[in-house]
């Protein structure tokens, strides 16, 4: 793995790993999903350094979200959704990351767990509450379809600005 950093941070020596991270990666130089990813790749290679990393990632996002779930005070529900989204979580090369995660979250908390991997976009979610607030009536057709917009458009930047025009005046009274 450290060739392979080296490599995209410009660097040939271990003592500059730090200052180069922080140099390039706020600069915008390099982004931290391009680190992400040669993590992924050396852990499927078999870098031991790399699988600690992956494995230690996985049980700080499991604190965050055991944490969370502590301060919120689930304890009286029958079920708790987890839902996964990013890249790295979503599309990362290797399951080490995520099965510690859901290891360590399903050992720590005593409610039954669902993990759920998210299949839209997240801003769909802001979409469907601001439509459903503006109307509440037929909600559940315009849920579904909104849904099925985000999945259609997924590989796009940005839905299409008419898809929630048109939606908006079909639930307008």
């Amino acid at each position: 793995m450290n060739e392979m950093l080296f490599e995209k941070l410009g660097i040939s020596k271990e003592n500059e790993l730090k200052n180069a991270i922080y140099e390039k990666v706020y600069s915008n130089k390099v982004k931290i999903t391009d680190l992400s990813k040669i993590a992924f790749f050396a852990a499927n290679q078999g870098d031991e350094v790399a699988l600690a990393l992956l494995r230690h990632s996985g049980r700080e996002m499991a604190k965050s979200v055991i944490g969370i779930i502590r301060k919120l005070n689930f304890s009286n529900e029958e079920e708790i959704d987890i839902v996964i989204a990013g890249l790295v979580n979503l599309k990362g090369e290797n399951p080490v990351l995520i099965r510690i995660f859901k290891q360590e979250v399903g050992y720590e908390v005593k409610t039954k767990v669902r993990f759920i991997s998210l299949k839209v976009p997240p801003v769909a979610g802001a979409v469907l509450w601001a439509i459903e607030e503006l109307n509440k009536i037929g909600k559940n057709l315009i849920r579904k379809r909104v849904l099925r917009e985000f999945r259609n458009r997924s590989c796009e930047a940005q839905p299409q600005s008419h898809l929630l025009s048109e939606d908006i005046r079909e639930i307008t009274p």
